[in-house]
């Protein structure tokens, strides 16, 4: 009986070389096959080739316990999330909507070609981890396959590419079963999602011209703190008021970037659209600095005027505090700057009215204004002025009042205009301001309250037409509020933005060598504003009116709406004079090397593409979560392979060797043809368990294998 124990557990050896091929009279066929009968090969009979069986006596170097393999699962769960983190910092700092100067990183480009590498990477070791946890949760009875079938649908990951993908498709298309699972759907999902990320980032973005950082200090043009105060007397009234006469620009020179807080959102404000920038003339930016301007983008510290203005038309005299809204008639001082301003005002104020037009001159409308600023020709930049730009303390702003009337008149040589029809609407208007001017009871006069107007406006009344009036229009009005400091701010060339403001000392001015210090925003505005009442359809580039022979014919007056833009380019002169003198380039003399800036040349920078970078950041947190996830949960359990390999489907065919008839098996057709499989079990478990020793295979669901178990 030892004998024969001994002789079965014997293994049995297969000859090097068979004798039949040592013989010389052994002739080779091309037709010969193993399998037919026509073969001159004689066939080696393999069911005589037994495997020995286990023993309690095996030896213990071929049995093993099952393994855990940390760096396949450590490459599934972290480069997953490496890839998408990656992303989410390129999305989120990158990709965000650029100002139109495009200014980045000399690294951009490097970040966008790594990027595809890491990606691409990235992919193929999430496969590869993926396929090991594939091993570990094949052998949970939740996610075991159901037969040899499906475990034949798991070899060589199908689940991760096109081909296995396409496959179960077509099959499902076909009508049949795809084959599948719900571990290689699963396993097949979260391939799917990072192999549809990835192509698609490549189409959120782009690399585009633009401006890269550079350590050179740039050459910028505008006022320093040092010659601030260094001007002509009347300087900034008289280049800004012909520049508003003429509708000059309101662009920045230079490369022409107005700077503005990181809460302002740039892409809601036209002017910022394009370069230059134009200073604000329909609605107010909530505020932004004007600084010294290069010819490109510039980093650092610099120092400017930092502004905020706005106006609306107002609805009611009750909303203004410097313009008077009734006839002085105890006012000791009976000029313009003593009857203009409200009693109830007690600051320093200045009061404008509008410089009479040439009484001469032929037109069928006539106007009058006066403009109050709580700012005189000494208000300068002293330490004085208000300093919070916030919202809630816009009542320590500066303030601007406007107040309009206007007459129309018979046209001279009414029966020959082309286009004789006039707008007389006005909205909104002031109907409780006083109105100085009424018709006579005849209507051939216009009735002035003379003791409404200042002893000093003598030429305002004679410039009234002689004329028989036709109607006299309610009055408008606009208020403006502005406010202003000098100081020093922090740049972003990136996002054309400006932080921590500081607000410096006054601008040196001396007395002996500087006649007249720059006046405070604003008061030059007022003064701009005080030019005659045609200049304000110039201002606005207006269409011209209807030339009649020797007179002009105007189809409107002018409306609230264009007196507010007439007022906030008013404003826009100001401002681009107090910095940079009203030129538009940067010219030899009034430029200088800023050596607290940095500057930047021309490169590559990337951009957002045609799509917004969450939809694949969407796909790629997807794929990084579920594979962390079963990453995490199955990944390090133990288990018998590191992959389901090609000799693992080899071992596992031969332990069912017995139990598939060949003729069922077909050597030209594809395995899911093969009915038979079905039958097969599908767990991968332990054949063995009820013995010491284990044998891991394909199992009925009960015979799950044991971690800490001994198998071979």
């Amino acid at each position: 009986m030892d004998g024969e124990e001994q002789k079965r557990t014997h293994t049995r050896k297969v000859p090097e070389e068979l004798a039949l091929e040592r013989s010389t009279d052994y002739v080779c066929s091309v037709n010969d096959s193993p399998g037919t009968a026509t073969s001159s090969q004689p066939l080696i009979e393999h069911d005589k080739l037994e495997s020995p069986p286990f023993t309690p006596d095996s030896p213990p170097g071929r049995c093993y316990k099952l393994t855990r393999y940390y760096t396949r699962t450590l490459a599934g769960i972290l480069m997953p999330l490496v890839v998408t983190g990656f992303w989410v910092f390129i999305s989120l700092n990158l990709l965000r909507k650029r100002d139109i100067v495009n200014y980045g990183s000399e690294n951009e480009i490097l970040i966008y070609y790594a990027w595809f590498i890491i990606a691409v990477f990235g992919l193929g070791l999430s496969k590869y981890g993926l396929e090991g946890v594939e091993v570990a949760m094949l052998q949970h009875p939740f996610w075991q396959a159901g037969n040899a079938m499906v475990i034949l649908m798991h070899s060589s990951g199908s689940w991760a590419g096109p081909n296995g993908w396409l496959g179960s498709i077509s099959r499902l298309l076909a009508g049949r079963h795809p084959g599948t699972h719900r571990l290689w759907n699963l396993l097949a999902f979260i391939s799917i999602l990072g192999s549809i990320a990835i192509p698609l980032s490549g189409i959120c973005m782009q690399l585009a011209d633009g401006y890269v950082n550079s350590d050179e200090h740039p050459m910028v043009s505008g006022r320093t703190r040092e010659n601030f105060n260094s001007r002509d007397t009347g300087q900034t009234a008289g280049r800004g008021g012909n520049a508003w006469r003429t509708a000059a620009p309101v662009t920045v020179p230079g490369m022409g970037i107005i700077y503005t807080p990181p809460f302002v959102n740039r892409g809601e404000y036209s002017q910022f659209a394009s370069l230059p920038n134009s200073l604000p003339v329909h609605g107010g930016i909530p505020e932004f600095f004007l600084t010294p301007q290069p010819t490109k983008p510039i980093n650092g510290k610099a120092w400017g005027l930092r502004l905020r203005y706005n106006c609306s038309a107002v609805k009611s005299a009750s909303e203004f505090t410097v313009l008077a809204r009734l006839p002085q008639q105890d006012t000791v001082v009976r000029e313009l700057g003593g009857i203009g301003k409200s009693p109830s005002f007690k600051g320093d104020a200045t009061i404008f009215a509008l410089k009479p037009a040439p009484w001469y001159l032929s037109k069928n409308i006539w106007g009058y204004a006066r403009i109050g600023v709580d700012l005189t020709d000494v208000s300068i930049y002293d330490g004085s002025e208000a300093t919070s730009f916030d919202e809630k303390d816009l009542q320590h702003a500066n303030v601007l009042e406007y107040a309009m009337w206007q007459m129309r008149f018979s046209p001279a040589y009414a029966d020959i205009i082309k286009h004789p029809q006039f707008d007389d609407s006005l909205k909104p208007t002031m109907a409780d301001i006083y109105q100085p001017f009424t018709l006579a009871p005849n209507d051939t006069r216009v009735q002035i309250d003379k003791s409404f107007f200042g002893d000093d406006e003598a030429d305002t009344l004679d410039s009234i037409p002689f004329k028989h009036p036709i109607s006299i229009a309610e009055p408008i009005g606009v208020r403006c509020v502005h406010i202003s400091a000098l100081g020093t701010a922090e740049l972003d060339a990136r996002t054309s933005t400006y932080t921590d403001f500081k607000q410096t000392l006054s601008p040196p001015f001396n007395e002996s060598e500087i006649e007249s210090p720059a006046p405070r925003f604003g008061f030059t505005a007022a003064k701009i504003l005080s030019d005659e009442y045609f200049q304000i359809f110039n201002a606005i580039n207006s269409a011209p009116p209807e030339v009649v022979s020797n007179s002009v014919y105007y189809r409107r007056y002018i409306q609230p709406k264009t007196l507010i833009e007439a007022i906030m380019r008013a404003y826009a002169m100001d401002a681009l004079q107090l910095m940079y003198d009203g030129i538009y380039s940067t010219e030899e003399g009034s430029s200088y090397i800023a050596k607290n800036l940095t500057s930047s040349r021309r490169g590559k920078v990337l951009e957002r593409g045609k799509f917004n970078p969450r939809l694949p950041g969407t796909l790629f947190v997807i794929w990084s979560v579920s594979s962390a996830i079963i990453g995490v949960t199955y990944g390090f359990r133990r288990r018998w392979s590191e992959r389901l390999d090609g000799y693992s489907l080899f071992r596992f065919g031969v332990d069912l060797a017995h139990e598939v008839r060949p003729s069922e098996l077909s050597s030209t057709s594809q395995f899911e043809k093969c009915t038979q499989l079905k039958d097969l079990p599908g767990l991968i478990g332990d054949s063995r368990p009820d013995m010491a020793i284990g044998h891991i295979t394909l199992v009925a669901k009960q015979n799950i294998a044991k971690k800490d178990k001994m198998y071979c």
